[in-house]
């Protein structure tokens, strides 16, 4: 007698092949999500450190050459008066997620917000919150924000202190 031999494959080797090719997927898929993250979370801390120097640069500007400021009593800065930029009783304004400059006391038909930098800086980034102080006995602006990506988990606080040029007039 003659020994037949059949081709193909058996139904646990089948199982097996699909196990192991279910495996090495599931291993892919797990370490592609990983590389994702952590990409989302590098360019979150790249753009967020540059959205923070222009928005940081910007504010310099601002606030060393301010020439008036009035606070709330509490030291909250309210307005801001900076003659070198035609500046005079501008405030700050957080909207729509961007940092914005009110020239001019707002009214329905005169509103003349700015925008401290273009729309184009904060890419797929927001702004959370803008806090900013005025110390007279120590000449300093002081105040934070925070930077919001898209990400649950991608938030950065970033403080700053400027000191102005000369001291200016103080109200409140």
């Amino acid at each position: 007698m003659k020994k037949r031999w059949k081709a193909g494959f058996t139904a646990v080797e089948m199982l097996v092949v699909v196990l192991i090719v279910s495996l090495l997927t599931a291993g892919i898929i797990t370490v592609s999500g990983a590389a994702v993250n952590v990409r989302s979370n590098e360019l979150f801390a790249s753009e967020s450190e540059e959205l923070a120097m222009t928005l940081n640069t910007a504010l310099g500007d601002m606030l060393h050459y301010a020439t008036g400021v009035k606070t709330d009593g509490e030291s909250q800065v309210v307005d801001l008066t900076n003659l070198n930029y035609g500046i005079k009783n501008g405030s700050f304004l957080l909207k729509n997620g961007q940092l914005y400059l009110n020239t001019t006391a707002a009214t329905a038909e005169n509103n003349r917000t700015l925008p401290l930098v273009s729309a184009g800086t904060y890419t797929n980034m927001k702004l959370e919150s803008f806090r900013i102080t005025y110390d007279k006995t120590e000449n300093l602006f002081q105040g934070y924000y925070e930077i919001k990506g898209p990400g649950d988990n991608q938030k950065k606080t970033i403080d700053f202190v400027f000191r102005p040029m000369n001291q200016p007039e103080v109200v409140g």
